[in-house]
């Protein structure tokens, strides 16, 4: 009985259409729908490293420093520009399958190590505790820029262009639900376990990285561009000239560079504003940060990923750009108890950042070429990473350590509240945000992309259209039900 039900649910799920499959093989689509699989199983992982439990192991376990802290989310992200290296490698041997699953489950197992670094170290050893994290978490970081490159590569090549969007946004959605169910549980281990519990979580996290990079076992991995001939590849050093003399592309690495670093700058003391200044537990930064979050997400992923196929990206981009800047600035109002704000800001930060993504994975895919494809994505993820987060979180560390701390001191208030030191870093984050996309986003170019007026024009008129024909289809079927109701009082 178990099992024909186990086979009816099989069945059920073999016939959700998460994208328009229509015209595919079955090995294409089997592996299109293994990338989504296994985004979904690395959501624990992604969960883990990249949230609260993270900032609270360095906190709680490790001691570290607003500088420390700053310096450890710094590294992971500067460790990306060996990318520009590795991408070099795998242009040349053709093997970015080898590479890709080699390296993401030698990377994601160091997780296990880290977690297990409270156990072996012990606590009076504190900057020996530090220095073992930050030398697991840059062997973690080459792993994973071998993971980033060749996904990069293969998703260019795999995903066909038509369906980007909606796919993307279908991976996202799916990604999300697992997301909120692994946050759940991550933030009952910790509340139950305490400080064990965020080693627990860790070794999970391991584990659930390397199920994520054994769905791509699965995967029929496409050959690389040129692998089909026996042209010679080029020389490194024409392979970056390549992409430095690419305007086009190099004006969208110049964007998304200053925008990651005016978002890095103040990102690392989210989690650690909710954690000490507001004195929420990991069960409720989890139900009113990132459950919140990913439900707006969720619901509106779908919605951004058509509208890209249907408009372009910059156009939506834009349009949403200009919510997201000031979204930062609304720390300044949040004060314990004040739990309504900090829905409300993860509300907004799930229905409209999500866009921002979708539009920077489906540019890098469709400004780089097909040949060297690799050598952009590195250029791209080093440009981004190193001097856009790495700098960002390490300039935000020290700014909230040094001259933000001094500034807090001096009992400054605005809007009636006394500023602290997060409070200054948020608003200069957010005062670097309003810069960035009013002056550097305007010079990113895609070709065949209209302009938001256009957008909205178009949106409007496709707006009244449906309106229109619900209006039609509403009085047809009320003259219908006057129709037969008449009949019946005539018989």
């Amino acid at each position: 009985m178990a099992f024909s039900r186990l086979k009816w649910l099989m069945n059920r799920l073999k016939r959700i259409e998460l994208f328009d499959s229509s015209g595919m093989s079955s090995s294409l689509r089997q592996s299109l729908y293994w990338g989504i699989w296994a985004v979904s199983a690395g959501m624990l992982c992604f969960n883990v490293t990249g949230g609260a439990a993270w900032t609270g192991f360095q906190r709680e376990v490790l001691n570290a420093d607003d500088f420390q802290l700053g310096l450890i989310a710094a590294i992971p992200v500067a460790a990306n520009v060996l990318q520009i290296l590795f991408s070099f490698f795998m242009e040349r041997k053709r093997n970015r399958r080898f590479l890709f699953l080699f390296f993401g489950i030698v990377g994601r197992s160091l997780w296990i190590l880290i977690g297990l670094i409270p156990f072996f170290v012990p606590a009076s050893l504190q900057m020996v505790r530090i220095l073992a994290t930050i030398a697991l978490v840059m062997m973690v970081s080459i792993g994973n820029s071998f993971v980033g490159i060749g996904f990069g590569s293969l998703m260019g090549d795999l995903v066909p262009l038509r369906i980007r969007g909606q796919y993307f946004s279908a991976r996202q959605r799916i990604a999300l639900v697992a997301g909120i169910l692994a946050g759940l549980f991550v933030s009952y281990i910790i509340d139950t376990m305490g400080t064990v519990g965020y080693s627990v979580v860790l070794i999970l996290a391991g584990i659930a990285g390397i199920a994520d990079i054994c769905c791509f076992f699965f995967v029929k991995w496409p050959p690389m561009a040129g692998s089909e001939t026996a042209e010679a590849p080029e020389s490194p050093l024409k392979m970056i000239s390549g992409v430095f003399k690419n305007k086009q592309y190099m004006r969208f690495c110049l964007f998304f560079t200053c925008w990651h670093f005016s978002v890095a700058l103040s990102s690392p003391f989210n989690n650690v504003y909710l954690i000490e200044v507001m004195k929420l537990s990991f069960v409720e930064i989890t139900l009113f940060t990132q459950i919140v979050s990913n439900l707006a997400t969720v619901f509106s992923v779908t919605f951004w990923g058509r509208a890209i196929d249907r408009y372009g990206n910059k156009p939506v981009m834009q349009s949403v750009g200009v919510i997201c800047m000031f979204l930062s600035g609304l720390w300044l109002f949040m004060r314990p108890g004040s739990i309504g704000m900090v829905i409300f800001f993860h509300f907004m930060t799930g229905l409209f950042w999500i866009s921002l993504d979708l539009g920077q994975q489906n540019l890098y895919l469709a400004l780089s070429p097909q040949k060297n494809r690799s050598v952009y994505i590195a250029v791209f993820s080093a440009l981004a990473n190193l001097c856009g987060i790495a700098l960002g979180n390490t300039i935000g560390g020290a700014l909230v350590q040094g001259p933000f701390t001094a500034l807090a001191a001096t009992g400054f208030q605005l809007f009636g509240f006394t500023l602290n030191k997060y409070h200054y870093i948020f608003l200069f984050s957010t005062l670097l945000r309003i810069a960035v996309m009013l002056l550097v986003f305007p010079k990113v170019q895609e070709d065949g992309a209209i302009s938001v007026k256009e957008m909205l024009s178009k949106a409007k008129a496709e707006y009244q259209s449906r309106f229109h024909h619900f209006r039609v289809s509403l009085i047809r079927a009320r003259v219908i039900r006057k129709y037969h109701k008449n009949n019946n009082e005539s018989e």
